[in-house]
């Protein structure tokens, strides 16, 4: 599990291919269900699938999905 950002040292091309930021994951026998992922470059949102050129100095933040919760 790895949530965290990159500043970028030169020019790049970055491509994610993530999941669960529109769709979050359900909880179970009452457990709340978990939290959406999000992809930021430079404060802008990305898709959840997506090829960008990054350039000296960009920051990529991906923030990871959080799990449903189980009972309550």
């Amino acid at each position: 599990w790895f949530s965290g950002e990159v500043l970028s040292v030169g020019y790049t091309q970055v491509t994610l291919l993530t999941e669960r930021r529109t769709h979050v994951a359900w909880g179970l026998s009452g457990g709340l269900a978990g939290l959406p992922g999000e992809n930021f470059c430079n404060d802008q949102r990305l898709k959840a699938k997506t090829t960008l050129q990054v350039s000296a100095g960009d920051k990529l933040c991906i923030k990871t999905p959080g799990g449903g919760g189980f009972g309550k």
